[in-house]
């Protein structure tokens, strides 16, 4: 089969000498934000360890170094202008985000709730929204770029929106939750009796910022904010149709196989101030 010279010309323009330049920058980016935040005494040192290897029967699971991923929910949260809502520099902004002395991945959460976020409660959900638009304006991330506008619609007055779960309003902490796929196909009234002893609903701003950091999780597809409240006994819930981003609300009983439900562990970890 014949190959075009643009098509050459595009698969050589990815790699120099059997590399990846555009990954290599990324990769260094990633270091560089987390070698400064370091030098500031912004993150707890490490002590020289084995890779934590955690036997699961559904496979052997490599658990992440928090703070790497803490780093670059907080470099994310400075593209899109949290900081300034806050009134805050982005160094001022990053020194609320200092992990406390020997802070960890929760094993106990290991293969079942092993995604970290990363929760920013003290910006109004309605700003959030708005400023999600920049994911896709500054291509954050690949997901977003065939959304028509990576800004999360507003479909009701989330002022209503209420909680159940109680969390930090004033200051930002670590959740440990999933993708949103296990009750995929439970009414959100079901998927609550399937919870663990250590499970919990998540409430609307923690399913936010899941999507403002994970996005891939909501193409074509949304979760339920399993522990808020809307008018009248519904349930808000973020997705994602049409290529457009936004939060609606249902019943509780309501079962839809494109969405699932948000629950994360009862644990969070909280920065110290």
């Amino acid at each position: 089969m014949a190959v075009d010279n643009k098509e050459i010309l595009l698969l050589e323009a990815q790699f120099v000498d059997g590399k990846n330049p555009q990954a290599d920058v990324a990769i260094d980016m990633l270091k560089n934000n987390v070698d400064y935040a370091r030098k500031r005494g912004w993150l707890r040192a490490r002590l020289p360890q084995e890779t934590k290897h955690l036997e699961k029967p559904r496979e052997l699971l490599v658990m992440p170094e928090l703070e790497f991923v803490v780093a670059r929910h907080v470099e994310r949260n400075i593209l899109l202008g949290f900081h300034e809502e806050l009134g805050k520099s982005a160094d001022k902004y990053r020194s609320d985000f200092i992990l406390p002395e020997g802070a960890d991945q929760l094993v106990e959460y290991a293969g079942d709730l092993d995604v970290v976020l990363v929760v920013e409660p003290r910006i109004p959900l309605q700003r959030k929204h708005e400023l999600a638009r920049k994911i896709k304006e500054l291509d954050l991330d690949r997901a977003a770029r065939d959304f028509v506008t990576s800004q999360v619609n507003e479909y009701i007055n989330t002022e209503k929106i209420n909680d159940l779960t109680e969390h930090p309003q004033d200051k930002p902490y670590v959740i440990f939750t999933h993708d949103g796929q296990r009750y995929r196909h439970y009414s959100l009234k079901k998927a609550i009796e399937l919870f663990s002893a250590d499970e919990i609903g998540a409430p609307q701003t923690e399913l936010t910022d899941l999507y403002i950091h994970k996005p891939s999780y909501f193409i074509r597809r949304g979760m339920w904010a399993g522990g808020s409240r809307y008018e009248d006994g519904y349930v808000p819930y973020l997705g994602t149709w049409c290529s457009k981003p936004g939060v609606r609300a249902f019943w509780n009983d309501n079962e839809n196989p494109n969405l699932g439900v948000l629950s994360r562990g009862k644990k969070i970890l909280e920065f110290d101030s």
